[in-house]
């Protein structure tokens, strides 16, 4: 489709927190700025007037978004985190993954598979920012595997690139 023609290549570090951490795809991820994120602490921040729910919260970067976060030259680390076109790439995206959920696709996965990965709630209830009553298991959680979750976390950048090496091969 014509639409889906865009450049996507800035978009990985944004993808990699909605992802890895839960930050949410639409002002969360849109307003965050590298320089709201200390690769060496491992943490991103996200004041309250870029929260959805007006409370500032400082997310520990799980090892995984490490991993991606690491790849992006020094250069690169400055401005805004998503790309200028950052809502025709982010619908080009969903569009030919297949993510159906907007609002929260990829938070939800993260949550799932950080609750059953690692079996703490409390954790990623901090991670995600929900961090009292139900609203993960009312609203974050989906159907998947143990099996699957644990795979989750090895989605790594030196994988992918191997694995897609193997595919053009």
């Amino acid at each position: 489709r014509e639409d889906l023609h865009v450049d996507c290549s800035g978009a990985m570090p944004a993808i990699a927190l909605m992802a890895f951490c839960g930050v949410r795809p639409g002002g969360e991820i849109g307003r965050l700025s590298w320089e709201s994120i200390d690769i060496n602490e491992r943490t991103a921040s996200i004041d309250n007037i870029n929260a959805k729910t007006d409370r500032s919260r400082t997310i520990t970067l799980t090892d995984t978004a490490f991993e991606w976060l690491s790849t992006v030259p020094l250069e690169d680390r400055q401005g805004s985190v998503v790309p200028s076109n950052w809502k025709r790439v982010w619908q080009a995206l969903r569009t030919v993954s297949g993510i159906k959920d907007y609002t929260d696709g990829l938070r939800k996965a993260c949550a799932t598979a950080h609750l059953l990965a690692f079996g703490d709630i409390a954790k990623t209830r901090a991670l995600i920012g929900h961090e009292v009553g139900d609203t993960i298991f009312n609203n974050y959680r989906g159907r998947m595997s143990k099996r699957d979750a644990l795979a989750y976390w090895t989605i790594l950048p030196t994988e992918t690139k191997r694995e897609l090496k193997e595919v053009s091969a």
